[in-house]
Formats: C-alpha cells, sequence, structure tokens
C-alpha cells in the first residue's frame, strides 16, 4: 500500500499541475488521460513483478486502466522487456520532461520535483518489497530444523513415557498436543516467507490495484471549477 500511495500521490500532483499549464486544453486532457492510464500501468507492472507472473503475457491479468487507449507497439514492446517497471517509470519521467518543455506543465521547477522525488521512492519501495519474494529462507537453516523436529517427534512419545511411567492416559494426548504445537510453529513460517505468491494467506495484489485504479478515476474527474469557495462573509 506504500507503494501504491506513492504513485497516487504523484499522479495526483501532476494531475493538479496540468490544470495550469500554458497549452491548449486539448493536450492537457491528453497528458492527464496519459498520465492516469501510465500510473495504473506502473502499479500493475510493479505488483505481477513482485507475484513473479507477467501480466501482458499471462491470462491472469490485473486491471489496467484503458490499456487499449495507449501507443499499441510501445505496450508490445513493452511485454518482451523483463524489467517492466523500470521502464514504465522511465516513460512517466520522459512524459514529464516533455510536458515541461511544451507547457503543458508551467509550475517551479522545486515543486515539481517533488514528483520525481515520489516515483523515485515507490521505486525504492518495490524493490526493497522484491527481496521478501526473491531472497529465500536459507536452505540449511530449514533443513537442520527439519531433522531436528524429526528427531524430536520420535524422543518425546519414549520420554513422555518414561516420565510418566505409571499414567496410562496422559502420555499420549500430551505427546500430540506437544508436536501439534511445535510443527504448527515451524510450518507457518513457510506461508510467511513469499507474501505476494497470491495463497490464500497472501496480500491481495488484485485489490490493491483495484483501490489504486479508483483513486487514479478520482483523481482525474476532479476539476478546478469543482473547488468550494465561500459564497458567504467568513466570521471565525
Amino acid at each position: 500500500y506504500e507503494l501504491t500511495g506513492g504513485i497516487h500521490m504523484a499522479a495526483s500532483n501532476l494531475l493538479a499541475f496540468a490544470h495550469h499549464g500554458s497549452t491548449s486544453m486539448e493536450e492537457i486532457q491528453n497528458f492527464k488521460q496519459t498520465t492516469t492510464r501510465l500510473m495504473s500501468l506502473l502499479s500493475a507492472m510493479m505488483l505481477t513483478q513482485l507475484e513473479g507472473k507477467d501480466t501482458l503475457n499471462t491470462e491472469i491479468v490485473y486491471d489496467i486502466l484503458d490499456v487499449q487507449a495507449l501507443h499499441v507497439p510501445s505496450i508490445r514492446s513493452l511485454s518482451k522487456i523483463e524489467k517492466k517497471a523500470e521502464t514504465v517509470t522511465q516513460w512517466i519521467k520522459l512524459l514529464i520532461i516533455e510536458s515541461i518543455n511544451n507547457g503543458t506543465l508551467s509550475v517551479p521547477a522545486p515543486i515539481l520535483s517533488r514528483v520525481f522525488q515520489e516515483l523515485d521512492v515507490s521505486m525504492a519501495k518495490f524493490h526493497a518489497a522484491e527481496m521478501y519474494c526473491q531472497v529465500p529462507f536459507p536452505f540449511p537453516y530449514v533443513a537442520v530444523l527439519d531433522v531436528i523436529m524429526a528427531l524430536h517427534t520420535i524422543v518425546t512419545p519414549f520420554a513422555m513415557v518414561g516420565l510418566l511411567e505409571l499414567e496410562y492416559f496422559w502420555p499420549v494426548p500430551l505427546v500430540a498436543i506437544i508436536v501439534f504445537v511445535l510443527w504448527s510453529l515451524h510450518l507457518i513460517p513457510g506461508e510467511l516467507e513469499n507474501p505476494y505468491d497470491g495463497d490464500k494467506n497472501d496480500v491481495d495484489l488484485f485489490e490493491v490495484q483495484d483501490h489504486l485504479n479508483e483513486k487514479l478515476k478520482a483523481i482525474l474527474r476532479a476539476q478546478p471549477a469543482e473547488v468550494p469557495y465561500i459564497v458567504v462573509s467568513a466570521q471565525v
């Protein structure tokens, strides 16, 4: 959510800045529509890369805002590139620079630099999130734990019978509880090793993408004329 939050903030700033551009309204609208779609595309590329899949080349895809409206050859070339998220980020930066040159974005440079910071922070968080799915848990450590748990499972019943040699009922449930609890604690971390691979207990990345799309559509519809102003004398 921090990753898509940065994308949303960058898009929100760009769309607000565009309303004060010095070009035609048509060019401003084209910039806003393009920016919204590229931000949605960027999020989808980041999330699908975290999941270890390819949204542009598989049947299971993330919802991208009207991707068909984007330049088809560019999208086709993107499908052949391995680092899709980095490529889309660079597209957005190039679009911003081009819009500065043609007057679509005419805000002062120190203010506009905030957008680049948001994009860079989002990309940094994306690379940090990649560590969780690309860096596996050390295999020697897992192997040693498996051996220890197997030995514990074998030895515990005999030890419990020796401790409770006069009891005929309690050794069985006590051994079952101890072994079950320890094996559960041992196996549960396997579900937490990669929180992005689409399992039932993992982060719902499709929901994350849908939430971002709704936010992008909301800020795209907002217009300067809709900003409420005071219509009566202000009294404090």
